[in-house]
This record gives structure tokens, sequence and C-alpha cells, in this order.
């Protein structure tokens, strides 16, 4: 709000998608769990629907597992046939969990799904850390450049099929999904 931006808080028993239709927003911060609907499953159904897509969205979690139907790897394999880019703030409190006497691994998994999909994982943990991650975020998400391909294998199996994107410059950042899963039909 400070900074001129208009915040629409999603309260208890009002839907998300109905907000987003409504209000077309610029960018979506999503909470782990909202009206009894996962935040994967809330990305998934923006992601379907051709009005909300290119919505970016930030999920809020510290990467925790705790009892999720989904593995890490059938989350990760959504997230890429759904073409999502995730941008990862890792807001970790890990007094936390080592005063619960709990092994903490939600960083590494906030990494690998980050970097696995093209986007970047950014740890915070005072409030200015954060005011600068979501800057970062910002940066990037207005600072990309779409390149495409046309695949020398056009066999339409589902496969997962890797890519790597070289630039000439070593001093350039390159920041790309490992791959896309090919058409299955």
């Amino acid at each position: 709000k400070d900074i001129g931006h208009e915040v629409i808080l999603v309260e208890k028993g009002i839907s998300v998608f109905n907000v987003v239709k409504t209000h077309s927003p610029d960018v979506i911060l999503l909470n782990r769990l909202h009206n009894g609907i996962d935040g994967t499953t809330i990305c998934r159904r923006l992601k379907q629907n051709s009005d909300t897509s290119g919505i970016p969205i930030i999920l809020l979690t510290d990467g925790q597992d705790e009892g999720s139907t989904e593995t890490l790897d059938s989350a990760l394999q959504t997230a890429q046939k759904a073409d999502v880019m995730i941008y990862s703030l890792a807001a970790i409190d890990r007094r936390f969990y080592y005063g619960q006497m709990m092994v903490f691994n939600g960083d590494s998994v906030l990494d690998k799904l980050s970097k696995q999909t093209g986007g970047e994982m950014i740890r915070a943990s005072r409030e200015k850390d954060m005011e600068e991650a979501f800057a970062e975020i910002a940066k990037e998400l207005r600072t990309q450049y779409l390149l495409g391909y046309t695949s020398t294998n056009t066999a339409h199996d589902g496969s997962f099929r890797r890519i790597q994107v070289k630039v000439r410059d070593q001093h350039d950042k390159v920041q790309a999904r490992r791959g896309y899963y090919a058409p299955s039909q």
C-alpha cells in the first residue's frame, strides 16, 4: 500500500477465483491454504484459465511439507505441465523447527521447484528482506525475454524433454526452465 499498490484481501468464505475475475490483479499472493483449497490447486486452476494464466502467482510458504497429498515430484510435474514459473520467497523461521526438534528441509524443496521451472528462490528473514525480495521478483518479471524453438522430435508421447539455454557472454545471467512436457496427443 505504501508504494501505491491496491491490496485486496480475500476473506474466509470468499472465492479467490471470483475476486481475481472481478479485479484482474497484476500479481497474486497466496498462502498455502485458503478456504480449504490448497495453493497448488488454486495455482493449477488459475493457470488453466486463459483469462488468468498470465498473472504471476507468489505462493507464501516455508516449503516444509505438513501432510500434503502430493509428492514433490508430482507438484513439480504439475507446475511444468501448466507452464508455470515458480518464484519462491523463503520466509523461514528455523528456530521454530529446531525448537520442536523437527528436521527442516523446506528451502531445498523451494529451491528445486524454483530452479526446475525457470524461477528463483529468494531468502527473506526480516521485513526489510521481504521488501527487497518482492522488488527483486518484480524486476525479474519486468526484464524477461521469451525464447521459442521447434523441436526436431515430433512425437506426441507426453515425455519430459530437457532443454538447456546457453549464451556467449559468460557474464550474462540465464535463468530458464530445465525442460518441458511434450504434448500427449
